[in-house]
């Protein structure tokens, strides 16, 4: 069970490295590499998400994908059967403008869930419709202490990058939070919430979340989480607190390919004070698969 995949990055041969001199990837710089290669000539949404649902790994390891959809894929917005994987797809919402937001939200396809992107890139007026919607949701939430920042000061990388992409960028008009908490208590809202990521929540968090247990999952993605180099998972924490944790792969732009057997392995080894057998249960949770399908109106 992948709780987190972006198959339409599946045309990406590897994980980007790290620029000259760096000693780590970082988040501005990922997502410029992202957004270089959605502009390129080569870049097809649609055949990003077949490769993905072809590559030999994932059919080998991997029955049921929840996966981030372009909204510009309307064929691959609706739950579906691909070979032998089931795949739930939350089709991605962002717009950080509150004029532009009634645009994004027209524009949608008919889908399955719908995909806040984060915080920094969907506006109040947008999240709000998304949780009002009725539909499952996944959102990227406290994913990097850059993250954090952008919410507690208005400051930071990602004040800097977004500024790159529209010089009018005002995070007093995007950001209606200070801290993941306020994210959290708004999307507790949602019928079933996907909180993706997660690295660096709080105590409080996580005891909101353990608190939410029956609608609210943290997915975490070991390679990739090891690839961005973030500080040590809180894994243990989590399950101890009673959070709902599922594993994830994340895309071949930041994990070496889609093998959920590989991420359940590679987690075994970062965490040895959780014993394997745990681990190898959030990959298999018979109950969110349950939880996903009481939205799914049927497969087509």
């Amino acid at each position: 069970m992948n709780l987190h995949a972006h198959l339409e990055l599946s045309q990406i041969a590897a994980p980007f490295e790290c620029p000259s001199g760096v000693s780590r990837q970082t988040t501005a710089n990922w997502i410029g590499e992202i957004l270089r290669f959605r502009r390129s000539p080569v870049y097809n949404a649609r055949k990003g998400i077949e490769r993905g649902l072809q590559r030999q790994e994932l059919i080998e390891t991997t029955s049921l994908i929840a996966d981030i959809v372009p909204n510009r894929c309307p064929a691959f917005s609706q739950h579906y059967i691909s070979g032998s994987a089931e795949v739930f797809p939350f089709t991605e919402l962002i717009a950080w403008k509150p004029e532009q937001a009634e645009t994004e939200w027209k524009a949608l396809p008919d889908c399955y869930g719908l995909s806040p992107h984060a915080p920094h890139t969907v506006c109040p007026e947008l999240l709000e419709k998304a949780v009002q919607s009725g539909k499952p949701l996944a959102m990227h939430l406290a994913e990097t202490p850059e993250e954090l920042q952008l919410l507690r000061d208005h400051s930071g990388p990602l004040l800097e990058m977004m500024r790159q992409a529209d010089p009018d960028y005002d995070p007093k008009k995007t950001l209606p939070g200070k801290r993941p908490m306020d994210y959290l208590q708004l999307l507790a809202a949602a019928p079933l919430s996907l909180i993706i990521h997660g690295n660096y929540l709080a105590a409080d968090e996580m005891r909101f979340l353990a608190g939410h247990r029956e609608t609210m999952i943290a997915v975490y993605c070991p390679r990739s989480h090891a690839y961005f180099r973030h500080s040590a998972y809180p894994l243990r924490q989590m399950l101890d607190l009673g959070v709902c944790v599922a594993l994830g792969t994340d895309s071949t732009a930041s994990s070496p390919d889609l093998s959920m057997a590989a991420e359940v392995r590679f987690a075994a080894a970062q965490h040895p004070a959780v014993p394997p057998e745990t681990i190898n249960r959030l990959a298999s949770q018979e109950r969110i698969q349950k939880l996903l399908l009481h939205f799914s109106g049927g497969i087509r």
